[in-house]
């Protein structure tokens, strides 16, 4: 039977014991392995089984609705190799650690669509590439001529990105595996000045989705045991 990762987030406030129950329990019962993180600002579930199961385990969710995630978060692609040893329940301070307070009210007009990066970028059009994952992932595989702001964690983003000589007025796209750091390095690099910077609706999954021969060069590292990601 195929095997897929299963993954979705949502940045909205939320009491985190109550949502990792929620996200936690029908995991167990179906015997899933990956990782339900929450914090009082969200939560980012990351699963691995038979798609089958994870069919079922979206249709537990609908039990409490809250907590159901819509299509456009769901991410789904069929991994062969087991990226999680165990099945992992995680409350902590954020759902993805930056370290310092964003505001990440203007978030929702920041997207750019697959399809309309695409199409820029093969229209020749002048965009920063920034990759906002750590050096490992980048090594793997990142998108042609993207800056590496050279960190190893999120953490170390702000402090990176102060030293990096970019131009703030000229067009900056975000990227990250789907999309989770960039809604909180976008609101950043506003805070410092950055004048036009997007992020990639639904990251380098949905990218790759669309085009897995386009501008994305090498391999997408998912994911593994790692708390940083």
């Amino acid at each position: 039977m195929p095997r897929e990762i299963l993954s979705f987030y949502r940045f909205q406030i939320t009491d985190p014991v109550v949502c990792a129950d929620a996200f936690y329990a029908p995991a167990v019962e179906l015997g899933l392995l990956g990782t339900v993180l929450v914090a009082e600002e969200g939560w980012n579930v990351n699963l691995w089984a038979e798609s089958q199961l994870l069919d079922l385990y979206l249709q537990r969710l609908k039990d409490k609705p809250e907590f159901v995630p819509t299509q456009n978060e769901i991410k789904r692609m069929e991994v062969s190799a087991q990226p999680f040893r165990k099945l992992a329940r995680k409350i902590k301070t954020e759902i993805i650690k930056l370290g310092i307070p964003v505001d990440r009210s203007q978030s929702a007009s920041t997207y750019v669509t697959a399809e309309e990066l695409h199409s820029r970028l093969q229209a020749g059009e002048k965009i920063t590439m920034l990759d906002v994952r750590n050096r490992y992932e980048m090594q793997v595989g990142t998108f042609a001529g993207a800056v590496d702001p050279g960190v190893d964690t999120f953490q170390e983003f702000p402090e990176a990105m102060s030293k990096l000589e970019l131009d703030r007025e000229k067009p900056v796209v975000t990227f990250c595996t789907g999309g989770i750091r960039c809604e909180k390095a976008v609101p950043y690099l506003q805070s410092i000045g950055y004048k036009n910077v997007l992020q990639i609706e639904g990251g380098i999954w949905k990218y790759l989705e669309k085009y897995p021969d386009g501008f994305f060069k090498g391999d997408c590292f998912w994911f593994d045991e790692r708390e940083e990601r």
